[in-house]
Formats: C-alpha cells, sequence, structure tokens
C-alpha cells in the first residue's frame, strides 16, 4: 500500500483499505488459477496430458501488517436537516509515521504499533457441474 500521499486517514478506512487489498489480491490469484484450469482442460481434451488435473488454489490464510502511524484525534461536525451544527461526532485519524506527516499533521501521539488483522477465507461450497451444465 502506497502510503506517500495520505494525509491523515480515520483508522476505520485504514484498515478497510487494507482488507480490500487482500481481496483485489485474492481475486487475482482466483482469475489466475481458473484461467490455468480451463488451459489444462483444453490440454487434456486435445490429448496433450494423458488424464485431467486440477489448478491448485492459493487463499491468503492469514494476512499480518505492521504499521507504524502517528495516531491524533479530529471530530466530524454533526448538522441537522436545516444545517444547524448538532454536534461533533470524535473518531482516530492515523497518519503514516514520517517526518513529512507529522509536520503537516496536528499528531497527538507517535506510536510504533502492530496493527493486526486476521482475515481468514470461508471456501465456497463447491458444486459439481454436468456435461450437460445442470448440477449433478
Amino acid at each position: 500500500m502506497n502510503t506517500g500521499d495520505w494525509g491523515g486517514r480515520p483508522m476505520a478506512e485504514v484498515v478497510r483499505n487494507i482488507a480490500l487489498a487482500v481481496a483485489d489480491g485474492q481475486a487475482a490469484l482466483d482469475r489466475r488459477t481458473a484461467e490455468v484450469q480451463r488451459e489444462l482442460e483444453a490440454a487434456a481434451a486435445a490429448g496433450e496430458l494423458p488424464y485431467a488435473i486440477d489448478a491448485p488454489w492459493y487463499r491468503f490464510s492469514e494476512v499480518d501488517v505492521d504499521v507504524e502511524l502517528a495516531v491524533s484525534v479530529d471530530a466530524e461536525v454533526e448538522r441537522d436537516a436545516g444545517g444547524t451544527v448538532r454536534g461533533y461526532r470524535p473518531y482516530v485519524k492515523a497518519t503514516p509515521l514520517d517526518a513529512g506527516a507529522t509536520r503537516t499533521t496536528d499528531v497527538d501521539a507517535e506510536l510504533a504499533s502492530t496493527l493486526s488483522m486476521r482475515l481468514v477465507p470461508v471456501p465456497p461450497e463447491r458444486r459439481v457441474v454436468g456435461r450437460g451444465g445442470s448440477d449433478e
């Protein structure tokens, strides 16, 4: 993840971006495996392979992310339908810890921290499709 152009971001956005990056990587792995499977099936049908084989499927089983963050508390203005300020909703804002970020952002604390997230895949049920196109 390129953090060079980040300003402060809500922590939820940082976590969401990491999860989406992993999901994008998983989708790319799945697309490549499906492509290889089609190639293997075509080779078996053409007699280039002595028997049909399955392409290996790879999954991210766990993702560990080490992040150094500058942490600050900010607030979001809440307004009513007429535009009158009703209050402020506080949130924790995270900025990658580097000299540029701490010079340009109000930082309440600098933390060298490990953000641990465990993203565990739940494999889909495998469906067997017959030659007629319907489930068997």
